[in-house]
């Protein structure tokens, strides 16, 4: 009944500027077009060319790929399979970043691409589609590359080109195009030109701006894995308020069967008083609304993990239909790193399956299966899920030591999408190119 109403009720939409696969006119009307597991794991060729080394570009793929599952609204995850000596190859059943050295234009590929990505889809029974290979290729035969987040001497980021390409290969497209191509709006001033997906080359393109994380999360919303609190429906990858025959906006909430924006709840009674964990900040503190946690930190009221920043999620104390307060950080989900078993959904942190310790489950006989491709593994006397081909000897530890991360991304550039259709009538085969926006002197 709830889902009926999604189409009348929310219309927050256009004022989004993101895309996915589903609204390309191959797929229109097929759904959402994803990774069916939520997950998305990769080999790294092992020829890189002078200036790269193969540490730095598994650190700065984990990187890339990692962003787009820190939104406490994203479900989705990444790993790092290892090194392989096998080409990127489409139909393969592999998903490949390669640094090509030369043959660039033989490959089909525009001379001024840095970057192209290439997908496979297969078609389930019901008609929807899911993504099943991603091929990564970087013209290195052109350009010459850097481990630096945001270079300035003309040589392009590993780091942005792998987060930007990480979008499309996670089922994202441009949210417009310069001549309008594929279905998409021609880009223009009311686009935001930050985002992550933004078609040009714009230095400093390193984060993911909220439109990014929406279209990330309308994929591979969380609720979908963690369900929502009773009055709320999983939709536009958040929990929302059901209100009457319909679901709320986001930063809507529901009062007596009418949606309300928080300015609007603020000056009638459905503003409450704080919780206990809510108290008022300290003398001189310069928090919005003066309401903070224990730690002195800012909080302020939200009705959804997305009205919160990074590492918050959205708490109740009371009644799901009264907003709650930005509080503590979300439990990780499944192949999310972590350094403490009790920062895991599943109370379960595995050391010496990737690079660093991620978050596991208990399998077997009783529990639920893993996800396809990993396999249920003996670590300390337990069984818990390994990702694929992970290391012997693995460790499941309530207290994992970790190095600090302390990357950032850069950016880059597009082209036109360009569409190639296989021999299998239920498979397609996709290339994303990205060029340069201006030639570099």
């Amino acid at each position: 009944m709830v889902l009926a109403a999604l189409g009348v009720a929310l219309c927050s939409r256009d004022a989004l500027a993101y895309r996915t696969l589903a609204e390309s006119p191959d797929f229109d009307g097929s759904g959402p077009v994803r990774w069916s597991e939520k997950f998305f794991h990769y080999d790294v060729y092992s020829v890189v060319p002078a200036g790269v080394t193969l540490e730095g570009l598994v650190s700065q793929a984990d990187r890339a790929f990692s962003a787009w599952s820190e939104p406490p609204c994203s479900a989705v995850t990444s790993g790092f399979d290892g090194l392989t000596s096998s080409h990127a190859e489409s139909g393969d059943g592999k998903n490949t970043i390669e640094m090509i050295t030369s043959g660039w234009e033989h490959l089909g590929y525009d001379r001024d691409a840095v970057g192209a990505t290439e997908l496979g889809f297969e078609q389930a029974d019901d008609g929807s589609w899911s993504i099943v290979e991603a091929d990564i290729r970087l013209n290195a035969e052109r350009f010459e590359w850097s481990l630096s987040d945001a270079p300035s001497d003309g040589r392009r980021s590993l780091l942005g080109t792998l987060r930007h390409e990480g979008g499309h290969a996670l089922g994202l497209m441009h949210p417009c195009e310069a001549d309008g191509g594929d279905g998409a709006p021609v880009c223009d001033d009311s686009f935001a030109e930050a985002a992550i997906m933004y078609p040009f080359y714009e230095p400093g393109q390193i984060e993911l701006t909220p439109d990014d994380t929406a279209g990330i999360c309308s994929l591979y919303p969380s609720c979908e894995v963690d369900g929502c609190d009773a009055g709320y429906a999983c939709a536009e990858g958040a929990c929302l308020p059901v209100c009457g025959d319909g679901v709320c906006q986001m930063n809507e909430v529901c009062v007596d069967g009418a949606c309300l924006t928080q300015e609007e709840c603020a000056a009638t009674a459905c503003a409450s008083a704080p919780p206990d964990w809510v108290r008022p900040c300290p003398s001189g503190s310069e928090c919005p609304g003066g309401t903070c946690l224990a730690d002195g930190s800012c909080t302020h009221q939200c009705v959804a993990d997305t009205d919160c920043s990074a590492g918050r999620s959205c708490v109740f104390d009371q009644d799901p239909n009264i907003p709650g307060y930005c509080g503590a950080e979300p439990l990780k989900r499944l192949g999310q790193s972590c350094s403490l078993s009790t920062e895991c959904v599943d109370g379960e942190c595995l050391a010496g399956a990737q690079g660093e310790p991620i978050c596991t489950r208990l399998c077997g006989a009783r529990e639920p299966a893993c996800p396809t491709s990993w396999s249920c593994s003996g670590a300390e006397g337990k069984l818990v899920c390994v990702p694929p081909r992970a290391a012997r000897g693995c460790a499941v530890s309530p207290d994992v030591d970790r190095a600090a991360d302390d990357g950032s991304p850069s950016w880059l550039f597009a082209a036109p999408l360009a569409l190639a259709f296989g021999a299998a009538s239920r498979r397609r085969a996709r290339r994303d190119r990205f060029r340069r926006s201006r030639p570099i002197g």
